[in-house]
């Protein structure tokens, strides 16, 4: 499934939509609006800064993807209570413990080995407590070995640790968790599974299916998924007709790329039980992009069943949103206004809808009336309805109202995305110093970020958005200072030579952006970007065609469904008189990323065509897009269409 794909899957927030795309920060309809709306496409030729937006949005909330092997994905909670664990019913509360002397030498070997921890130094005391561990028989110290081996990411030592615990401690349903989750992330699926039918066996038969649903989350933790499925399906092949062992195996297939399992499997589970709301969401989701109605028809039959479900009123109304159905949609929301009237999604929803419809006025009013329901909820979140009512604040050009409302967000998660937001509004204002000061505050605060990695990849895309905003100001020169900076301090950083090409394209330097670009492509030969920012240029400026057909039938190579490369090459194509086949290329690209500037090459190429009705309304579609886009605007004016079409 593509990435692009909104999450269809309910949540707080309940993410809005636009044009089939997720709108992550809300950005409004403007040119820079646009460009945000699309912070997650590959770049075109001035996307790439922008997308350190996106990045700024997830910095503090979004999990880090974990490492093939020995990431953080074994919960620390079942190292930290790992003799300390609830017994069930019947069981003795403690794995025993031997009678243990506090010697002088085991009090020393403890100290010695935390001090090695407090200086850094994993090795010595990873062998202490394993030493201790063998020594003593207590499997306390093993547990401890294999946490700091864990921690410390060396996953053979944590194996091996984990082992001693499970040879001391038997019968410690922790240690045996531990154990299996360890092989798990190391792919020791013949070692593993004698222990996960342990575990399986343990749970009595009307608890099997949600330790099915736990074993597929364990199991997910593996570099290995398709290994990982065949081993689920081995171990539930008795369980066969639990719909959450489908459940589990849809899962478990979907992670190994194996759609057409997976959704079998799903389908499996909604003919065990047809109320299976997890089933039926999962099913809507993975056939939303593909196969659109039948995803609705999944849902509606799902409903029939369960017509009180929040969570499938909500995803049916999203899915009618990403076949921009907006009547069916709002009839879905209001459906959900009698199911669930104090439910504060529903307001959201439908100002959502309305706001993606523009209209503002409604939009508002239903944003106001989730406040006054959150406020009744402690636990919700208000700061949802804030952003997008800053985005109604910015599409009606109160940029100071807008700051007003990111002003009132709390969320810490938010508050790089909100700072961001606020320089961009600020620097709208011709507030630049104002607005390079916030981008400062972020890089200070950046430098508190303890990891390198996490703390360079902060300060790089607080860089780029700060660029962006200095781009769309037209403030050139300060936005060249602060990529000569990056070009000096890193003079083989393509993103950032990519950035500085761009720049001079904006400034018509095209001997100095070719030459940059040409230096990215050089160092990122497997790279789209180069090859079509160069390719569009010189199809843009009429020069060099065969040239510049050559870039982008390269740059379409890389990315064959890339909708900003199909753009450019039909482009050149129509440069080069082969209009047709710009078309069919144009209409592919349109469909898939319906913005403003891919709508004003396509209306051009109709025009030349002779299909001059279709491509007026083409542009008439591409004006209520985006009114203020540069390229549709100067296309009109060739074109001498009349421009009350923008109002």
């Amino acid at each position: 499934m593509s990435d692009l794909m909104p999450d269809l899957m309910p949540d707080s927030t309940l993410q809005a939509t636009a044009g089939g795309r997720l709108t992550t920060f809300p950005g409004a309809g403007s040119r820079t609006a646009g460009a945000f709306a699309r912070l997650c496409l590959a770049p075109r030729r001035h996307a790439r800064a922008l997308a350190a937006f996106a990045v700024l949005a997830m910095a503090a909330g979004a999990s880090p993807a974990a490492p093939a092997v020995d990431a953080g994905a074994l919960p620390r909670l079942q190292l930290a209570a790992a003799e300390n664990e609830r017994p069930a019913a019947g069981k003795s509360a403690r794995t025993p413990l031997p009678s243990l002397g506090l010697t002088d030498d085991i009090v020393y070997m403890v100290l010695a080995a935390e001090i090695s921890m407090q200086r850094g130094l994993v090795g010595p005391a990873y062998r202490t407590y394993l030493e201790l561990a063998r020594q003593t028989r207590d499997p306390r110290f093993a547990q401890r070995a294999t946490e700091i081996a864990f921690n410390a990411r060396i996953p053979q030592q944590a194996l091996d640790a984990a082992r001693l615990w499970k040879d001391i401690a038997p019968t410690s349903p922790a240690a045996t968790q531990v154990l299996s989750t360890l092989l798990v992330l190391n792919g020791r699926w013949d070692d593993a599974r004698p222990l996960l039918q342990q575990q399986l066996a343990a749970v009595p038969a009307n608890h099997r299916g949600d330790a099915i649903l736990q074993l597929q989350q364990q199991l997910s933790r593996t570099s290995d998924p398709a290994g990982a499925a065949a081993l689920l399906q081995d171990l539930t092949r008795n369980e066969a007709r639990l719909p959450e062992t489908q459940l589990a195996l849809a899962r478990a297939r979907e992670i190994a790329g194996d759609d057409p399992g997976a959704l079998a499997a799903l389908d499996q589970a909604l003919l065990l039980r047809p109320g299976y709301e997890a089933a039926a969401l999962m099913s809507a989701e993975m056939r939303a992009e593909k196969q659109p109605d039948e995803a609705v028809a999944v849902l509606k039959r799902f409903l029939e069943k369960s017509p009180d479900s929040v969570n499938g009123h909500i995803t049916l109304a999203r899915l009618y949103l990403l076949k921009n159905d907006m009547q069916s949609a709002r009839a879905e929301f209001e459906t959900l206004r009698k199911v669930a009237p104090a439910d504060p999604r529903v307001p959201l929803a439908l100002g959502l809808t309305s706001l993606q419809a523009k209209n503002y006025d409604e939009a508002e009013q239903y944003l106001q009336e989730y406040l006054q329901l959150v406020e009744k909820q402690p636990t919700a979140n208000p700061d949802i309805a804030y952003q997008y009512l800053a985005q109604i604040a910015e599409e009606r050009k109160d940029y100071a109202g807008a700051i007003r409302w990111l002003d009132r967000i709390e969320d810490i998660r938010l508050a790089p995305a909100a700072t961001a937001k606020r320089a961009q509004l600020l620097a709208r204002m011709g507030k630049l110093d104002d607005a390079q000061a916030l981008f400062g505050e972020l890089l200070s605060d950046a430098d508190d970020i303890p990891d390198p990695g996490q703390r360079t990849q902060r300060v790089t895309a607080i860089r780029q958005a700060e660029v962006a905003t200095l781009m769309e100001s037209k403030a050139y020169d300060r936005a060249r200072k602060v990529l000569n900076e990056r070009v000096t301090a890193e003079p083989d950083n393509a993103d950032w030579i990519y950035e500085l090409a761009m720049l001079d394209e904006r400034q018509k330097r095209y001997d100095s952006m070719e030459k940059g670009l040409r230096k990215v492509i050089a160092l990122q030969p497997q790279q789209k970007q180069g090859y079509n920012a160069l390719g569009y240029s010189l199809a843009d400026r009429n020069e060099r065609l065969p040239e510049a057909l050559k870039l982008l039938e390269r740059a379409s190579e890389l990315g064959p469904d890339d909708p900003y490369i199909m753009d450019s090459l039909a482009w050149v194509k129509f440069r080069m008189g082969d209009l047709r086949p710009a078309a069919d290329l144009l209409r592919n690209a349109y469909s898939k990323a319906p913005e403003a500037e891919i709508g004003a090459h396509l209306g051009e190429v109709l025009w030349a065509l002779g299909e001059r009705d279709e491509a007026r309304k083409t542009w008439t579609e591409a004006v209520r897009i985006d009114p203020e886009n540069e390229t549709l605007v100067d296309t009109l004016r060739r074109y001498k269409v009349n421009m009350q079409l923008s109002k």
